[in-house]
C-alpha cells in the first residue's frame, strides 16, 4: 500500500462535484494507517452549487434554479440525511398537489393515476376532462396494438415514437408531452426514451403496452417507498412526489461546502481550468491564475463542451458527445399582494402544450406548493419561459420578460392579476442538454474511449447520466465507489 495519499482534482462546483469531494470522504474506508485522498475542487466562478442558488431575504425562500428534488430518486434523501439536513425535509401539502395542463382555454387537472400522463385508472379516464374527442378513446387500443420489435430487443427510440403510437397523437400531444417535454424543456420527437423516462420504454419493452407496463410501474414505486421506511422516517412525504428544505435547496449547498472544509479538502473559487495535461505520475491541471495542481485521478463535473476544450488531444481522440444540444430557458418569480389578486387554483402550477403557443411554458404556484417560502399575506409565483429550438426571448429586456409572464398569467388565471409588487428574472442560456436517440450508447462509448486515452480521467454530471438532482448525486456516488475499488485501503 502507498504511503502516501491519491491526490484526486475535481473540476467543477455544482451539485456533482460537491457531492463527489463530500462522499470520497464520507464513505471513504479509514486504512489503519488513516490516510485518505487529499482532494481538491476547482470552481471557475465565484459562486458554487452550479444552478442551485436561494436567495433568503426577510421572510422569503426563492430559489433561481430548481426548487424541490425528487423523493422517489433514494440518492437526493440519502444526500440530505447525510448531511444532517433530515429536519428540514418539506413536503408538499396535501391540499396542494397535483397540477394541471392548460389547453383549450381552461386547466385541466391532471390525475395522479396518469403517471407521465399514461392512464392506468379506467374509472379516473372516466372521470378526467384531460383530451376529449376520439383521442379520448383512441388510447385504450394501447392495450391491444402488438408490442414495438426494437423497443423489445432493447433498442432505443425517441419518446414521441414509444408513446404516440400506443396511446393517439391526440393524447400524446394534449396530455403526455406537455409533462414529459417540460421537463427537459425538449422535443420529445428528439428526446432519447431510454435516457430521459426509461420507464416509458421498459413498460413497452416488458410489458408489450404502455397502460400495463406503467401501472405495474405505479405499483412497484409504492412497493419500493413503503419498504423504503421514507414514510416513516419523513411522514410529511406520503403522498408527495417532491421536497424541499425549510431553508432552501441552496442550504443543502451551504452545508456540503461546509463539510467539504471540515474534512480538509480544498475549494479552490474563481479559477477556470485551461488544460488537462498527462504528467509522469498521473495529470497536471493547470488553471487561469497559473497554478496548478498535481492529480492521480480527475473527475470533470460540468458540460462536455466546456471538459474537452481543456484536453490536448485531437479532435478524433477528443471525448465529445455526438450532439451536445442544448436548451435555453429563463424562470421570472412574481410576488404579488394576495389581499388583491384573485385566488390561485388548487394544486402546485400548470404546464402548457406547445400547441398553446402561450407567452409562458409552465408556472409553479410558490407560495402554495411551499407554504413557509413567502408571508402568508403575499402569493409568489413562478412562470418559465423558453423551450429548445425557441430563442425567441433571449434578447427581450427583463422587462418584457416580465411582462410575458404576467400576460401568461393574466390569459390562464384572469385579468386580476395586477403589476407585481416584485419580479425577479433568471435567465439559463443553454443550461438544459437534450439526450439524443442513442445517448446512452454515446456516453459508453465516450467512457470506454476515455480509458484508452485519459485514463483515470471522469466525466459526469447532467451531460451525461440524468438532469435531476439525485441523478447527479447518483453519478458523483458511482465514481466514488470506482476510487475505492482502484485505490483501496
Amino acid at each position: 500500500m502507498a504511503d502516501t495519499p491519491k491526490k484526486i482534482v475535481i473540476i467543477g462546483g455544482g451539485i456533482t462535484g460537491l457531492s463527489a469531494a463530500f462522499y470520497i470522504h464520507h464513505d471513504w474506508p479509514v486504512s489503519q494507517n488513516g490516510l485518505r485522498p487529499e482532494v481538491t475542487l476547482i470552481e471557475a466562478t465565484e459562486t458554487l452549487g452550479g444552478i442551485i442558488q436561494t436567495q433568503r431575504q426577510d421572510d422569503y425562500v426563492i430559489e433561481y434554479g430548481p426548487d424541490s428534488i425528487l423523493t422517489t430518486k433514494s440518492e437526493g434523501l440519502q444526500l440530505v440525511d447525510d448531511l444532517g439536513l433530515s429536519s428540514e425535509v418539506v413536503g408538499i401539502p396535501a391540499t396542494s398537489r397535483g397540477a394541471s395542463i392548460w389547453r383549450d382555454g381552461k386547466l385541466r387537472r391532471i390525475s395522479p393515476q396518469f403517471p407521465l400522463g399514461v392512464p392506468t385508472d379506467f374509472r379516473a379516464w372516466r372521470e378526467s376532462d384531460l383530451v376529449n374527442g376520439w383521442g379520448r378513446w383512441r388510447v385504450w387500443l394501447d392495450l391491444m396494438l402488438p408490442g414495438d420489435g426494437r423497443i423489445a430487443r432493447g433498442e432505443d427510440a425517441s419518446l414521441e415514437t414509444v408513446v404516440k403510437k400506443r396511446l393517439g397523437a391526440n393524447w400524446f400531444y394534449e396530455a403526455v408531452e406537455p409533462l414529459i417535454g417540460g421537463v427537459y424543456a425538449g422535443d420529445p420527437a428528439k428526446l432519447s426514451a431510454k435516457a430521459t423516462f426509461p420507464q416509458l420504454a421498459d413498460a413497452l419493452r416488458f410489458h408489450g403496452s404502455l397502460i400495463r407496463g406503467m401501472k405495474k410501474w405505479q405499483q412497484q414505486r409504492r412497493e419500493v417507498m413503503q419498504s423504503s421506511g421514507v414514510f416513516e422516517r419523513w411522514p410529511q412525504l406520503k403522498g408527495s412526489s417532491f421536497f424541499t428544505l425549510r431553508k432552501g435547496l441552496g442550504h443543502m449547498i451551504e452545508t456540503l461546502v461546509t463539510h467539504i472544509q471540515k474534512m480538509g479538502m480544498s475549494i479552490q473559487m474563481g479559477q477556470r481550468v485551461t488544460s488537462v495535461r498527462k504528467a509522469d505520475h498521473g495529470y497536471c491541471v493547470s488553471t487561469t491564475t497559473g497554478h496548478q495542481y498535481v492529480a492521480d485521478h480527475v473527475i470533470v463535473a460540468m458540460p462536455n463542451e466546456k471538459a474537452n476544450a481543456m484536453f490536448d488531444l485531437p479532435f478524433g481522440k477528443k471525448p465529445l458527445l455526438k450532439r451536445g444540444d442544448r436548451a435555453s430557458v429563463a424562470n421570472v418569480v412574481l410576488i404579488f399582494d394576495k389581499s388583491i389578486v384573485p385566488a390561485l387554483p388548487r394544486g402546485s402550477g400548470f404546464v402548457v402544450p406547445r400547441t398553446e403557443h402561450l407567452s409562458i411554458t409552465a408556472c409553479t404556484f410558490t407560495s402554495q406548493k411551499w407554504p413557509h417560502s413567502a408571508p402568508t399575506n403575499r402569493t409568489m409565483i413562478r412562470t418559465y419561459i423558453g423551450r429548445f429550438e425557441d430563442a425567441s426571448w433571449m434578447n427581450e429586456t427583463d422587462e418584457q420578460l416580465v411582462s410575458r409572464a404576467v400576460d401568461g398569467l393574466k390569459c390562464v388565471l384572469g385579468s386580476g392579476w395586477t403589476e407585481p409588487l416584485e419580479a425577479i428574472v433568471n435567465r439559463y442560456s443553454c443550461a438544459l442538454p437534450q439526450y439524443p436517440v442513442g445517448h446512452l450508447d454515446d456516453v459508453a462509448r465516450l467512457r470506454t474511449n476515455l480509458e484508452v486515452d485519459l485514463p483515470n480521467v471522469e466525466f459526469i454530471g447532467a451531460d451525461y447520466d440524468g438532469v435531476g438532482i439525485p441523478d447527479c448525486v447518483r453519478a458523483a456516488k458511482k465514481i466514488v465507489q470506482k476510487l475505492f475499488t482502484l485505490y483501496p485501503s
